[in-house]
């Protein structure tokens, strides 16, 4: 037998020799591959029934005509602004959240800034102001000490000025990046990029008047508390 006589439809009865028999589903089998290899898109693929007694090529599954991959389409401008804006509220509130280092009296440690750590410094910083000369608190992964009045308002100024800095410049990158009108110039906005001028001297004036009133506060404070460690 011809394997080109082999077509869908094609019934081979089953030789009582299992050598022949190996060799007629391997030219069965031969037959339908070159096929099924051959066929194109629209067109049926083919496979092996079989019974007791008899072979049958039958017809198999319509092979689909290709799926075209969709074209890209390029995001608008408003979409870009929407998830710039949201990247850079995210990434500034990962940066106060993952917190600071503090040098104090007891060397560096690092504080985390969870809105939590955030109460719980505003809250020992108000035990000075009320005349606590030490309060317990703990740094990152470490036991909770008595930490003296002068690493206590140290503490909190660097967390403040910290906190001042990330929320001020965010603001100001919100702004440019909802004024920009140039695609690619927003596309290129990452946060920790440099301002435009404007912005920039704008938000450096916020940070000097906020940084000056932290600082009339913590001296006002020195001449009330005793800040000696």
């Amino acid at each position: 037998m011809d394997e080109n006589e082999i077509s869908l439809g094609f019934k081979a009865t089953k030789p009582d020799s299992t050598d022949e028999e190996s060799e007629l589903y391997a030219k069965l089998e031969s037959a339908v591959n070159e096929h099924n290899s051959a066929a194109q898109p629209g067109e049926y693929q083919w496979g092996i029934s079989f019974t007791d007694s008899e072979y049958e090529i039958i017809q198999g599954e319509i092979i689909p005509e290709p799926v075209e991959p969709p074209t890209p389409v390029e995001p608008t401008i408003e979409e870009i602004r929407t998830k710039k804006l949201s990247t850079a509220s995210a990434t500034c509130e990962q940066l106060i959240y993952d917190g600071i280092d503090v040098t104090l009296s007891t060397g560096k440690k690092h504080f985390s800034l969870q809105i939590a750590d955030q109460s719980n410094i505003d809250g020992i910083f108000n035990a000075v102001t009320l005349g606590a000369t030490a309060y317990p608190y703990h740094a990152d992964g470490e036991l909770c000490t008595m930490f003296s009045a002068s690493d206590i308002v140290l503490l909190y100024m660097s967390y403040k000025n910290f906190v001042t800095a990330q929320t001020t410049y965010c603001n100001a990158l919100r702004q440019w990046i909802m004024r920009e009108k140039d695609k690619d110039t927003l596309l290129a906005i990452e946060y920790g990029a440099t301002l435009p001028d404007d912005l920039n001297e704008e938000m450096n004036k916020i940070l000097a008047a906020a940084n000056e009133q932290v600082q009339a506060i913590v001296s006002k404070l020195a001449a009330t508390v005793d800040m000696t460690e």
